[in-house]
């Protein structure tokens, strides 16, 4: 029986041998270090995003609440004591301002009635702005009042946001 010999140059691949060279092992670790570092630093984005999206979102959800009771409530309401705690609960307090049935601007606060600091951390401010809607305005009464509801709130660290709707509310239904 012969035995065969078998000569290695050098440098050159043994097949027999299974494994990962040295700077193959180290340029894996780099890779998966780099992959690690990028991961790292966009999850902070992501939920930093997703919680403001979810801000958004509930002063979205609080402004259309606002509009439907505004709508609800209907044109003869749109006044200080028809939209205060003593009548509908839209705005704070009762107050006594003049109506916005005919030439009047006048912006009501709800701050405390839809408890914005609870909703709101950081604190925030609502505002309903009622006034006669321009192009309806004839003699001293509009028949059509617009509403805009403002929701504005400040996150730490981030500029002020706010969420804002307009509605049309007309004298007469159609």
């Amino acid at each position: 029986m012969q035995r065969e010999t078998i000569h290695h140059r050098p440098g050159a691949v043994r097949h027999g041998r299974r494994g990962f060279t040295l700077i193959e092992v180290i340029f894996a670790i780099a890779i998966f270090l780099l992959m690690g570092l990028m991961i790292a630093a966009v999850v902070p984005t992501a939920v930093r995003s997703a919680r403001q999206g979810n801000t958004y979102a509930l002063a979205t959800s609080l402004v259309r609440h606002k509009i439907d009771q505004l709508q609800k409530a209907g044109y003869d309401k749109m006044n200080g004591p028809g939209l205060g705690q003593n009548d509908t609960d839209i705005v704070d307090g009762t107050p006594t301002n003049a109506n916005a049935n005919g030439t009047a601007d006048i912006t009501f606060n709800f701050a405390t009635t839809d408890k914005l600091a609870q909703v709101f951390p950081s604190g925030a401010t609502g505002t309903i702005r009622v006034k006669p809607y321009s192009p309806s305005v004839s003699g001293t009464t509009a028949s059509v009042i617009q509403a805009t509801v403002t929701v504005t709130w400040r996150e730490a660290g981030r500029p002020v946001s706010s969420v804002s709707m307009t509605t049309l509310i007309p004298k007469a239904s159609f």
